[in-house]
């Protein structure tokens, strides 16, 4: 992979598609149980973007590969006393 690693924007929202309905749909790493479209994405990258980075590699055919930032285990866990 090589490319230009810059900050996303909602059209890229195909690209990392792409990438990551594969990883749903054939994987056990992710916690969603159907591939989000392209506007379910869009919007994604719209709400994280506010306050975190989302980061995509594109290369000479679209988007390579993304990444994000979110808050760090924003539930609360249960008490231990």
């Amino acid at each position: 992979m090589s490319g230009e690693i810059r900050l996303a924007d909602e059209g890229c929202a195909e690209g990392i598609r792409a990438i990551y309905a594969p990883i749903v749909e054939s994987t056990a790493i992710s916690f969603e149980t159907e591939a989000p479209d392209a506007g379910e994405i869009a919007g994604r990258v719209r709400g994280i973007l506010q306050a975190h980075p989302w980061l995509v590699c594109e290369g000479e055919g679209g988007i390579e590969g993304f990444a994000y930032g979110s808050v760090f285990r924003a539930r609360a866990g249960p008490s231990k006393t």
